[in-house]
């Protein structure tokens, strides 16, 4: 599924409830950007975020996605540490760059990081 990318949204503010401020949010296959242009590398990135939607049916994403969240709050009390070290975001911080990595990206891929210090 091709993401859809809404520009100038004001969905990532809601990241400010947890002490971040995200440039672009993904829910399911919407991209929503803060500003008014989004870089080849945040919609790489946010499109792996997309694929790791697709395949956790959506309800699984957000329960593990939000695990991740707890157990790194638990284990660094930093919301931004917490943030960083979800095994979906070390994922898709990997893959942003590569050029491909979301064509031939193996489903799942998550599962092979571990929640742990994004130092």
């Amino acid at each position: 599924m091709k993401p859809r990318i809404i520009l100038e949204s004001r969905v990532p503010s809601i990241g400010k409830v947890l002490g971040l401020n995200p440039v672009a949010i993904t829910l399911g296959c919407w991209i929503f950007v803060a500003g008014k242009t989004a870089t080849p590398t945040l919609i790489q990135h946010e499109t792996i975020h997309v694929k790791q939607w697709n395949e956790m049916l959506w309800v699984g994403f957000m329960l593990f996605y939000g695990w991740d969240y707890l157990k790194g709050i638990i284990l660094y009390r930093s919301s931004w540490k917490a943030y960083r070290s979800s095994r979906f975001e070390q994922e898709a911080r990997e893959g942003q760059s590569s050029e491909g990595y979301v064509e031939c990206r193996r489903r799942f891929a998550w599962w092979h990081y571990k929640v742990r210090s994004p130092v």
